[in-house]
Order: C-alpha cells, then structure tokens, then sequence
C-alpha cells in the first residue's frame, strides 16, 4: 500500500514514454501476417505502394525496411470469420475449386468427366480447414459424384505456396483459392481443370485489423487505404473469374437462409 502511488506514477510514465516513442516511430509501419498472404498476395503489391510512398518503410513479420520493434503491431492480417470488434476492414473472399498445370489438365481433359480425376495424384491444403464453407479436395469429388479411389489418400500441405510449387511441377491437382494465385493463372501457369461453377465463395475473409491509436499516424492511414484498394481490385478479378462477386454471394446466401 505505501509504495503503491509510486507504482501508479512509474507506470504511468512508462504508458506516455512508449506513446512517445511510437509517435517517433517516422514513416514506419508494423505489420504481422499469414506468410502465405505475404508471399502470395502483399508483397508482389508492395513494390506498387512504394513507388507512391517511398518514404513508408515497412516490417513484416519482423523483417523489411523498417526495423522490428517490439510492441504491439500497427496492422494484423489474418484469413477468418469476420470480425466486427476493433477497426477492421474485409479485403475480400476467396473462390476455391481445385486448381493444376497446364500439362495436368490437358492429360485429364480427354477423359470422361465422371472419371477425369480417378489415377491421378490428388494434394490437400490444410489452409482452409477451419473454414465450414470450403470443402477438402475429397469432399468436392464425392459432391461432384466423380470417380476418385481412396479420395482422402496423398500429400497434405499446411501453406498454400509448398502446394503451389507442387502443383505446378506436376505433382498433383490440389483445392486452392484463386485470388492468392491470381497472376500465376493470368499467365496461365495454373489452369483450372473443371467448370468455375463448382467452385465456392470461403466463408472467412482476408481481413486487415488496425490499432485505433496508430491509425493517427498519416503513413498508417494510407496503408489501410491502399489495402482496401487492393481488396477492390481482386474482388474484381474474382468478378471476372467467376461471373458473380463475392457480395453478390453473400447477398444470396443470406437471401436463401
């Protein structure tokens, strides 16, 4: 109890010497983030933002320009359920459908469609499995009434880019979102080896949480804004892709529920 105010106020000292450090934190920006949707999706884009910006320095996952400090992150980007708490942006949703090479596709093209898939080596990505509305590769086939013997059996990946490179030497046809892979099927690297219709909107977003205290800070601002115009633009090309945005789907969905 004596020293108890002592406390109080050292604390308190401590609480304004890190709101003032962080102020001081310049151009820097702290983001924590899947390393998929690093790999896959932010960093390809970065190059784009620091071209506008070339002063905003970035660390990522503790790596980057910027130095890594430590302390709470300025942005989190996750892959989950939406989030209403805090200040959170949905940057878009993902279409999934099984995805192969170009060598792939054309080997099972010629193949009756009921047994296009039966001998074929068949990779699971773990990256989706908490997320209800997105079936595994052998749940698909089963819904589709395809031909696949022992369905569940072959290479289960928990990161999408190990699948990818798999993928793409011609190990297997794997069930995977679009959007994370976008230029590799714009270059036609990735072909998708079934009609998009029997594809599925994923129930989880990609989303970009921000700390209310950092966003006072200019450079955190325009990074979130210029997230929310990435978001747009793959939202479009999942638009172009499928034929329906993901809003339109939900729309529905909810409709129909």
């Amino acid at each position: 109890a004596a020293v108890l105010p002592n406390l109080v106020g050292a604390f308190r000292d401590l609480e304004n010497v890190a709101a003032m450090l962080d102020m001081q934190r310049g151009h820097d920006i702290q983001i924590a983030a899947p390393w998929d949707f690093v790999e896959l999706w932010l960093r390809p884009r970065l190059h784009q933002f620091n071209v506008a910006y070339p002063n905003i320095r970035f660390c990522i996952n503790g790596d980057g320009d910027a130095p890594f400090r430590l302390g709470p992150v300025d942005c989190e980007l996750r892959f989950g359920p939406a989030r209403e708490a805090g200040v959170v942006d949905q940057l878009f949703r993902d279409f999934v459908l099984p995805v192969g090479s170009p060598e792939n596709t054309a080997r099972i093209s010629a193949v009756t469609r009921r047994n296009r898939f039966e001998g074929f080596p068949l990779l699971h990505l773990d990256f989706y499995k908490n997320d209800p509305a997105v079936p595994g590769l052998a749940e698909w086939l089963r819904a589709q009434r395809l031909k696949r013997t022992e369905p569940d059996r072959g290479i289960r990946y928990p990161y999408i880019s190990t699948a990818v490179d798999a993928v793409l030497a011609n190990a297997g046809f794997v069930m995977c979102g679009l959007a994370l892979i976008s230029k590799l099927i714009d270059d036609r690297r990735l072909t998708l080896p079934v009609p998009v219709y029997t594809g599925t909107w994923t129930g989880h977003y990609f989303q970009a949480r921000f700390r209310s205290d950092a966003l006072v800070r200019p450079q955190v601002r325009r990074c979130r804004e210029w997230l929310a115009a990435e978001g747009e633009l793959t939202r479009q090309w999942l638009g172009r892709q499928t034929g329906v945005s993901s809003r339109r789907s939900s729309s529905r969905r909810a409709a129909s529920s």
